[in-house]
């Protein structure tokens, strides 16, 4: 195994330094490409702008719930008998909430950013998770175009024996077509492979609001220090703290629903501040309170149907927390299985690379010293670049897995200070 992987980092070092002279992106490692795209990604931007904004009517409604404070002014005179009167007075007025409907108001509108903000946290899961994924996608691919390059330097070696052996008579024309073939087949699936490179790191940009990246990290075996735990899930993913809120908020709606035929109680004070007439109300020199109460006898069925219509609701919040819990055992157990059957992928397919090199060696000697064929040698190319594009393959799925892994419990989020500035 430590011969594979010595080949396979050294096999990327070279391609880093030269292979693709198009690509000078900035190599990031996987930590920081998340943080770079948790600040630039545009739709969380925009998704945290919208947080903004309900969090800004929060004191909206704030505001509603408190005393209005004005001034009134009036005028007034009959054009024919040519008399009239002004006055100028300062009123302050207030609905009294004898009920608690204000709280309740703002709980509600507290409770709706609250809601919103955890929207930007699924969303935030969501988008870190494809770009982790995009990442080893990426990583993945370079070391494919890194494989391939090696593997088309071996096949022109190849050739170029196969036209020594032809010049010296030792082998036939047909084995240099052969060679030849082998050599463009090679060449072909570079060519495929440096293409999907290209997308992959086209999709790293889009993700990272369009900053040129490329990965630095190379995927490689390790140890999951990850536990399957619903309990922690639970406690940090952002869709469950969403329907927590949303079952808190459909209580509250409820709530307020119930208080449709509740009296109002709306008071005020008035005081004349400049008049002309003699029978002004209240006179200049002193301050009228007004209290007036208004006591709803019937509302054709709107606030019965209104309540019923908010505990179904409130139902339907409880069901959907029952379903999301259910969602995340599984979505939890699904990772778990996942890793285990990429864990023992990677082990199968690292002896099947490390046996077909071998091969190759041995059957490649055999060939150059006129003991084996070329046929053999071919079958032994093409086993040996399979296998060792499959344990790539699994290396590349060993870190995807993990990603699933990470999503499933809850361990995606936008870096701190974003969020504390998003709030």
């Amino acid at each position: 195994m430590r011969r594979l992987l010595i080949l396979l980092f050294a096999m990327s070092a070279s391609f880093f330094a030269g292979t693709l002279p198009a690509l000078a992106a900035p190599a990031v490692k996987s930590g920081e490409y998340l943080d770079l795209v948790g600040r630039k990604n545009p739709e969380l931007a925009a998704a945290a702008a919208r947080v903004e904004a309900l969090y800004r009517l929060v004191d909206v409604v704030t505001g509603s719930t408190l005393p209005r404070l004005g001034l009134q002014a009036s005028s007034g005179q009959v054009l024919r008998e040519g008399v009239g009167e002004s006055s100028l007075s300062l009123s302050l007025g207030k609905r009294l909430d004898l009920w608690g409907v204000d709280e309740l108001s703002i709980r509600q509108a507290e409770l709706s950013a609250r809601i919103q903000e955890a929207r930007l946290g699924e969303l935030a899961a969501s988008l870190l998770r494809e770009a982790e994924t995009a990442y080893w996608n990426a990583a993945a691919g370079k070391s494919a175009v890194s494989l391939y390059s090696s593997l088309l330097a071996q096949r022109e070696e190849d050739l170029r024996v196969a036209r020594l052996r032809f010049e010296q008579g030792t082998a036939a024309k047909l084995d240099v077509f052969r060679a030849e073939v082998q050599v463009e087949k090679t060449r072909a699936a570079k060519t495929e492979a440096e293409a999907s490179l290209r997308d992959a790191l086209s999709l790293m940009g889009r993700l990272a609001g369009g900053e040129p990246v490329e990965p630095s990290e190379l995927p490689v075996p390790f140890e999951m220090d990850l536990v399957a735990d619903p309990d922690a899930a639970w406690k940090s993913r952002p869709d469950a703290l969403r329907v927590g809120l949303e079952r808190t908020a459909a209580s509250i709606a409820t709530r307020i629903a119930s208080m449709g035929m509740h009296p109002t109680v709306d008071a005020s004070l008035v005081s004349t501040l400049l008049s002309d007439s003699d029978v002004a109300i209240p006179p200049e020199s002193d301050i009228l309170l007004s209290v007036k109460v208004e006591l709803p006898l019937y509302d054709g069925g709107q606030t019965r149907a209104d309540k019923a219509s908010k505990r179904l609701l409130e139902k339907a919040s409880e069901l959907d927390e029952m379903t999301l819990r259910t969602v995340i055992a599984a979505e939890l157990e699904l990772a778990a299985s996942r890793f285990e059957k990429a864990r023992a992928l990677e082990t199968s397919r690292r002896k099947e690379a490390e046996l077909a090199s071998e091969e190759l060696r041995i059957t490649r000697l055999r060939y150059r010293t006129g003991v084996g064929s070329q046929l053999e040698l071919l079958d032994a190319q093409v086993r040996e670049q399979a296998a060792r594009t499959a344990y790539l393959d699994a290396l590349r799925e060993m870190a995807v897995s993990r990603v699933q892994f990470r999503y499933a419990l809850g361990l995606y989020a936008l870096p701190s200070a974003e969020a504390e500035k998003n709030r």
